[in-house]
């Protein structure tokens, strides 16, 4: 019983901390172009690559907290 709970702590911690970085993703990411279309080219470049990192971060974090929930619901 314990696991069971731990398991599903886990992918919720997951879906959690994935739920903000799906907003914040897109967003730096359309900062990032917009800056670069401007003056401000470094900051533009810095933002467009953060965004990027974080996107791809909070793929990774959604699909293991979708993992962790389905061996939660389908542990024998």
């Amino acid at each position: 019983m314990k696991t069971k709970k731990s398991k599903l702590n886990k992918s919720i911690t997951f879906l959690g901390i994935t739920f903000p970085l799906l907003f914040i993703a897109p967003l730096l990411l359309n900062l990032g172009f917009k800056a670069i279309g401007r003056i401000q080219i470094t900051l533009g470049y810095v933002l467009t690559i953060l965004g990027a990192i974080i996107g791809i971060v909070a793929v990774v974090l959604m699909a293991m907290g979708i993992k962790y929930l389905l061996d939660h619901l389908f542990e024998k």
